[in-house]
């Protein structure tokens, strides 16, 4: 959890940097959209959204994260958790872990659930933050979750750092 924040603070660090020196001399004045007609149907329709069929398929300009599968074990105290299992593909330019760029969050209860700590370990697992994916690839990667109950989980997969809303959610329900 620690790592993540971490994480998170850097990145935002670096986000408001590339803000602060950048610039937009690309927009357009609500007068001159009023003197050029301002009734591009284009602009004015708006996009229908598909579907959500309840299963994690996040997209993005810089990342893919696809829904595989999940399963529950044990973490190494005993206790009850999620492995949930998601492909991760790198559509940005550069070299990036799926932990660097994607948000993947469990909830149950209306709280966020810890990461889980397991004893065994797999490659989809380091996959997270340790193994590096090029612009194009696309690795496994699987976090663990430890659960607090046996009621439904929520699943949400959005941008590490975003400016806006967009996640996607899957439901769960605990065997």
């Amino acid at each position: 959890m620690k790592r993540k924040l971490l994480v998170l603070m850097m990145a935002g660090l670096m986000s408001l940097s590339a803000v602060a020196c950048g610039g937009n001399s690309d927009t357009q004045e609500p007068d001159a959209q009023a003197e050029d007609g301002g009734n591009d149907a284009a602009e004015e329709a708006e996009p229908e959204e598909p579907e959500d069929d309840g299963i994690i398929d996040f997209e993005t300009e810089d990342f893919v994260v696809t829904y595989v599968r999940h399963e529950f074990g044990t973490d190494y105290e005993g206790n009850k958790c999620l492995l949930y299992y998601y492909n991760f593909t790198n559509n940005s330019d550069e070299n990036t872990t799926a932990g660097m760029t994607a948000n993947v969050q469990c909830f149950q209860d209306g709280s966020e659930c810890e990461m889980a700590i397991t004893s065994d370990r797999n490659e989809s697992m380091d996959n997270y933050v340790m193994n590096e994916v090029q612009p194009g690839g696309t690795v496994e990667v699987c976090q663990a979750y430890k659960l607090k109950s046996d009621t439904e989980l929520t699943i949400e997969a959005s941008a590490l750092i975003s400016f806006d809303d967009a996640k996607d959610t899957q439901k769960i329900a605990v065997e």
